[in-house]
């Protein structure tokens, strides 16, 4: 669940004692009060004139509400007065931010620390000052009550906590050095035998209190930790740190073996995060402006988690019997799907030096061809039965490798660079041909074979389509100019038909161009919608009758190869699509985009008639597609359902057939609990 509502970064979040409440602090001067069940704020925000906040905690029973502020105050609300009166407890120096208070278990105390180094102890009930604990050397960063509430632990800039006595604002023992410059949250665990701190290089460790000894080490944030908390059980340990995720680590007998599921999501540094009383659920603040809830997990989740690529998807392709999808991505990894299910192929993973660019299948579906970034620009052969890699790598280019394709018959493999050159591989020594280097104005990211493997066809940064003869890489003729204005003259991406009769581009204009072959001569001009850019991402069908291209904005669009008319555009990806391939039988069509997901299209569906019975409830609330503000739209356009932005990379809709990702979600429409008429008075009554 995501909570939206605050118009600032929200800096603190904290759970009611029973769990059916959230309180969320932000820069925007609010606190506000939400329904867990819900996800809907249950009164008017609760301010102090502007100041904004900066902590927020409940009391134990749950009647009491304290926030503290940028001007140095600390803010408690009683909501059992049934109207939240204001009481302003001021003692901290004037605009010293109160960055973090904290109730005693046994709910008598309420503790705040602020920035002039101070922190004071109030009468949680009555308000009164009690205690004021100051250490002039660093500044406070995290305050903590042991679960007996004895103690008080205070994290400071310099490294150092200390532990107060909570009855008479003693010291007790000596300062805890961190071996660390910055000490940036404190917390105990429900037994109070271990306390953890966080420094500001992302590393958490935790301390036995009994011995004084560091005993565990967590690692795997990689930017500092804001805020920490144990479940209740004492058997996990929540984090929230500055590289935008959260991580909840199992604590097992040996802590040493401590390990940790992430939770990604927020766009922003993640300030605050709490479990809920019950454990099963962890609440995290932001500065994206929103409050996420998250199901906590489970042990067998965090050690088998979805496989999935963990940057944009670069290139997709499909084998020649239909049953594996390839996917190359920006995280060096290809990757292997079953066509059916969805499910990771054998071999699961292929691992490189570089980011993958460009994948391509060979016809007899025995060899992966994977080409490289700009760092290590090269090619990898792979066998896909065992995933071991078939000879060392194909060096030559001197820049990304953008394409890569083979010849019908596997005797050559072509490759487009950055470098502006276009190679020929014989696949049998893997070594490059006798033919030189194929030069090309401007980088080449769209190369293709022949029906007949005889010719070979570039696309450049020029605007013109370069044919080659394959055997001796003489060229067939002069290159054709394509597009005539120089701002607008890039040719993306490049396919011969399935018969090899035309050739069709996609180029940076936004536009694809049809090409007879023979003739040489432009016989169509494919125009895109003016609200969809087109990304460099072509494809033919297999009988030659649709194109398929992908979008800038996340959309996949279908057009007639012969007459150029508009045939579907599917709407699901959140974000551009990099590349799009037809299965053998031209049944589905495969996208991949930078959302990090790859998703199958059911073309009859997307193409066929929006014919529906008036009658069929059902058919007519069918939803078709996601529009642009996160709308399930009907067949009609009709608004059916509202998506929360972080599940519309998943979301799984007609004729939207299969998502793979991290996470997947259906959606199905029944009349089970549903009422539909003419009276909308009755429809409401219902």
């Amino acid at each position: 669940m995501t909570l939206t509502g605050h118009n600032g970064e929200v800096n603190s979040v904290a759970y009611s004692p029973d769990g059916n409440l959230i309180i969320s602090g932000s820069e925007d001067g609010t606190l506000r009060i939400w329904d867990i069940l819900i996800g809907e704020e249950t009164k008017h925000p609760l301010h102090d004139g502007g100041s904004r906040f900066r902590c927020v905690a409940f009391s134990p029973d749950g009647t009491i509400l304290a926030a503290g502020t940028e001007a140095g105050v600390v803010c408690v609300w009683r909501l059992l007065t049934g109207h939240e009166a204001l009481q302003r407890l001021c003692g901290h120096s004037a605009l010293a931010a109160v960055i973090s208070v904290a109730f005693s278990p046994n709910g008598l105390l309420l503790a705040s620390g602020a920035c002039d180094k101070t922190v004071h102890l109030w009468g949680a009930t009555t308000g009164q000052q009690l205690i004021t604990i100051s250490d002039h050397n660093a500044t406070i960063r995290a305050i903590a009550f042991s679960p007996n509430s004895a103690t008080l632990a205070c994290a400071y800039a310099n490294g150092t906590i200390r532990l107060w006595n909570s009855t008479t604002g003693q010291l007790t023992g000596e300062p805890i050095h961190t071996s660390t410059s910055f000490c940036q949250s404190v917390c105990f665990s429900p037994n109070g035998a271990m306390l953890a701190q966080s420094s500001h290089s992302g590393v958490i460790r935790l301390l036995k209190l009994q011995t004084g000894r560091y005993i565990a080490t967590l690692r795997g944030h990689s930017n500092v930790v804001r805020s920490m908390q144990f479940s209740p059980d004492g058997r996990s340990l929540v984090s929230a740190s500055d590289d935008l995720t959260v991580r909840r680590w199992t604590l097992g007998e040996n802590l040493r073996e401590a390990f940790s599921i992430i939770f990604e999501g927020h766009v922003a540094l993640i300030r605050s995060v709490t479990f809920s009383p019950d454990g099963l659920y962890i609440a995290s603040a932001s500065f994206d402006r929103t409050i996420k809830v998250w199901d906590a997990g489970s042990d067998q989740a965090s050690v088998q988690p979805l496989p999935a690529h963990k940057d944009s998807i670069s290139s997709a392709i499909v084998s020649r019997d239909g049953n594996i999808i390839v996917s190359g991505s920006l995280d060096r990894t290809v990757r292997f799907w079953s066509m059916r299910t969805g499910e990771p192929g054998l071999p699961h993973v292929l691992c490189h030096t570089d980011v993958v660019w460009s994948i391509a299948i060979s016809s007899d579906g025995r060899i992966i061809a994977s080409g490289l970034g700009r760092r290590a620009p090269s090619i990898c052969l792979w066998d896909t039965k065992t995933g071991t890699a078939v000879g060392e790598p194909l060096y030559g280019h001197q820049d990304g490798v953008t394409a890569v394709e083979f010849s019908p018959n596997v005797e050559w493999l072509a490759s487009g660079s950055e470098d502006d050159t276009v190679r020929i591989w014989d696949v049998r020594t893997r070594r490059v041909s006798a033919i030189y280097p194929l030069n090309c104005d401007g980088m080449s990211p769209g190369i293709a074979f022949s029906l007949d493997g005889l010719f070979l066809v570039a696309g450049d940064g020029a605007g013109r389509i370069h044919l080659w003869h394959t055997d001796t890489g003489r060229v067939v003729c002069e290159p054709l100019r394509v597009v005539a204005k120089a701002d607008d003259s890039c040719i993306d991406s490049i396919r011969f038909s399935s018969d090899g009769s035309s050739i069709a581009c996609q180029t940076s204009d936004g536009c694809i161009r049809i090409w007879d072959f023979a003739k040489r001569q432009q016989v169509l001009l494919i125009e895109s919608q003016p609200d969809s850019e087109l990304s460099g991402s072509l494809a033919y069908s297999p009988d030659g009758r649709l194109i398929g291209c992908g979008s800038i904005d996340g959309t996949v669009c279908l057009w007639n190869a012969a007459t150029g008319a508009p045939s579907a555009t599917l709407s699901g990806h959140g974000g551009t699509v990099s590349d799009v391939a037809f299965t053998p039988d031209g049944q589905y069509i495969v996208s991949c985009s930078n959302d990090e997901t790859i998703r199958v299209w059911d073309v009859e569906q997307a193409c066929a008639s929006s014919s529906r019975s008036d009658n069929d409830i059902i058919t007519a609330l069918a939803p078709t597609g996601l529009n642009s503000d996160g709308w399930l739209l009907g067949q009609s356009g009709e608004l059916l359902l509202w998506v929360p932005p972080e599940y519309r990379a998943y979301l799984h809709v007609p004729p939207c057939t299969m998502v793979i990702g991290k996470r997947r979600i259906v959606v199905t429409t029944d009349d089970r609990r549903l009422y539909h008429g003419e009276d909308w008075s009755a429809c409401w009554n219902r």
